[in-house]
């Protein structure tokens, strides 16, 4: 080997060993072999110049080098990570951007993410660690368009920069605070002064957080109490009240806030009811004005949102509405009667209306209420029916409708009302009666129940019968948003009537049926209500009933049975010459047979057509009050069968 040769392998073997020794993924000195390889799981080999090896022609990997004709690992380090690609910009409010983009290197130990606004130079303004691909940027202005860049970095260098993404923060749009005028009587505790939000802005602005406070003049005797409502808005916001009275520049001090991230969502409507006394000898039409003096509305970054407070109200002492004085008119009469029919029916929507119609102080306005109003315009004020020893007995209220005690009369008995069971025949128009079976004296009630129109049947309208004679026309409204689940509501009330003791139908409702109809629907209570003339609650049951379309086997044809139910003095229809019940549209030598619910046979008929029953059983006495099982059966012996009902 000549001279220069060698001291070219010595410098060439020098290189490598001092490369593998700087290098910590290097390939050791001790794992080469002679025969051109190297002793370990990876394979690499050693190579000509060229890269020529035992086997062949080999191709350097990533993160590899070629030193003195090996291939070396080549540390993570000593590269520039590539340049992260993607980068998107989006405004979510007027004080944030979120930025994401695509990590494309697998040896960075950082983002460096640059900013500036349009038009100026970019600065760094935060740093995120490797693997990171979103950041977002609070705190910013509104209305301003911003521009982002990234790039990678480890302690080889920079990588080059993502592209350039800009966008324009929102313009905030002011949110308003208001507050609704108030009024109380005097000794009335928890008035509520309302106050709402609309921050149903151009950008929908979520609120966070909120600090407010309320001026007004506890001179003419109104008092925060401290206390307060939440709103559907704001359930589970943290809530804190100081009331601070001091002459006519009292305040009231709120902080409204969310430790869990909640917000109040962009919308409109109340948030926050403050609550105040007013003092016994407060006078009447004496005024507050209510305003606010600071407001702050954050966002869930801590954000100052823009809003308008400027909004006042009036805080009016007024006196109590008398009792039944729903429209607080000074007078007690029919146009009380029918807000408060429109309170029951779901039509009034006035909050003082509603408060001032619960006459019993129940928390719910109903029948009894109405019965109540009614003997207080008869009696001319004291709320007791004509010629009752019943009496109403007022506490004090704090509220502006006073509180009541009433004594009912007692009641002697039962009190059924009772819905058919009706035959219907397709392209009909036709009547069934509401039935009440009632041992105690009746002046009012309130009915809802409910039928299933789809089979082609519906409910048109309902009147009143002998029994109700006298009665005011009955309220009579359909619910069929779910034309399957239709609710009727009936209140049938009086001036002075009432209903006596015995059985019968009280109401009678009109129906029609469509040409196709077919099926078979229950009518099914979900209230009955009965007052007597004290506005006392009476015991009462209830006897569901239903409607169905007969279809009838071939030889049978249509059957029709009525009147169902079958009252003591009704009349044949159509003709009117005697009691009985009908069995219409029978076929050739029918016969019918009566059972009661015992299975013990009543009566048994036959013949063509058409057969009346008198009521009677087979030795000629009239049958008691009940449900009673028919069988019809043709001349073939095809059969169908139903239930009668008969009230005495």
């Amino acid at each position: 080997m000549s001279k220069f040769k060698s001291i070219f392998l010595i410098l060439t073997l020098f290189l490598f060993a001092a490369t593998s020794l700087c290098l910590a993924d290097s390939i050791p000195w001790d794992a080469i072999d002679q025969g051109g390889g190297i002793r370990n799981p990876d394979g690499y080999q050693l190579l000509d110049a060229s890269g020529q090896g035992a086997i062949g022609k080999i191709s350097i990997p990533d993160h590899y080098t070629l030193y003195a004709g090996y291939i070396l690992p080549i540390s993570r380090a000593d590269t520039i990570p590539a340049a992260p690609t993607n980068l998107i910009a989006t405004a979510i409010s007027s004080s944030q951007i979120n930025l994401t983009w695509q990590d494309k290197s697998n040896n960075e130990d950082s983002f460096k993410i640059e900013r500036k606004v349009e038009g100026e130079t970019y600065s760094e303004i935060a740093t995120v660690s490797a693997n990171t691909t979103t950041y977002l940027d609070p705190g910013l202005s509104q209305g301003t368009t911003y521009c982002y860049r990234v790039k990678a970095y480890n302690s080889a260098g920079d990588s080059g920069y993502s592209n350039e993404a800009c966008t324009e923060t929102f313009t905030a749009s002011l949110v308003y605070l208001t507050i609704d005028d108030a009024k109380g009587a005097p000794e009335e505790t928890d008035v509520p002064v309302v106050i709402s939000l609309d921050n149903l802005t151009d950008n929908n602005t979520p609120v966070a957080s909120m600090q407010f406070r309320i001026k007004y003049d506890p001179s003419i005797g109104i008092h925060a109490n401290g206390n307060y409502n939440l709103t559907s808005r704001t359930q589970g916001f943290n809530t804190t009240v100081t009331v601070n009275e001091n002459g006519p520049n009292s305040e009231v001090l709120v902080l409204l806030f969310n430790t869990s991230g909640k917000t109040i969502s962009p919308g409109t409507g109340s948030i926050f009811e403050l609550l105040f006394n007013i003092d016994p000898d407060a006078n009447e039409d004496d005024t507050s004005i209510l305003e606010f003096t600071e407001c702050l509305v954050s966002d869930v970054s801590a954000n100052p949102i823009p809003s308008d407070s400027a909004d006042k109200a009036i805080f009016t002492i007024e006196s109590p509405c008398a009792l039944g004085d729903i429209n607080c008119d000074g007078a007690v009469n029919i146009f009380d009667v029918q807000i408060l029919i429109n309170v029951i029916t779901g039509s009034e929507t006035d909050s003082d209306r509603i408060a001032l119609s619960d006459l019993n102080d129940d928390g719910v306005v109903n029948i009894f209420d109405l019965q109540l109003l009614i003997n207080i315009i008869i009696s001319g004020g004291n709320g007791a029916p004509p010629n009752s020893t019943s009496t109403i007995h007022k506490t004090p209220s704090m509220g502006s409708s006073p509180s009541i005690t009433l004594s009912a009369q007692m009641s002697n008995g039962s009190n059924t009302l009772i819905l058919p069971d009706i035959q219907l025949q397709q392209n009909e128009e036709n009547t069934f009666g509401l039935g009440l079976s009632n041992v105690d004296v009746v002046a009012s009630g309130q009915i809802r129940f409910t039928y299933n129109s789809t089979i082609g049947f519906e409910i048109t309208g309902a009147g009143l019968t002998s029994r109700t004679s006298g009665y005011a026309d009955p309220v009579f409204q359909v619910d069929d948003s779910d034309p399957a689940n239709v609710e009727v509501l009936v209140l049938f009330y009086t001036f002075g009537s009432q209903i006596s003791s015995g059985t019968g139908d009280i109401l009678e409702f009109d129906y029609e049926t469509t040409t196709d109809g077919q099926g078979t629907t229950a009518l099914t209570f979900i209230e009955s209500l009965l007052s007597d003339q004290s506005a006392g609650s009476l015991p009462v049951t209830s006897q569901d009933g239903n409607a169905s379309f007969e279809i009838a086997a071939s030889t049978l044809g249509g059957i029709r049975i009525y009147p169902n139910p079958f009252k003591s003095n009704d009349k044949v229809p159509e003709t009117g010459d005697s009691r009985g019940i009908i069995f219409d549209r029978l076929t050739e030598n029918a016969t019918i047979k009566i059972f009661n619910l015992a299975g013990e046979l009543v009566n048994e008929l036959s013949g063509t057509d058409r057969i009346g029953w008198d009521a009677k059983n087979k030795e000629g006495k009239e049958v008691a009050s009940g449900v009673y099982i028919y069988l019809v059966t043709d001349k073939d012996g095809q059969k169908t069968t139903g239930k009668l009902t008969i009230i005495r």
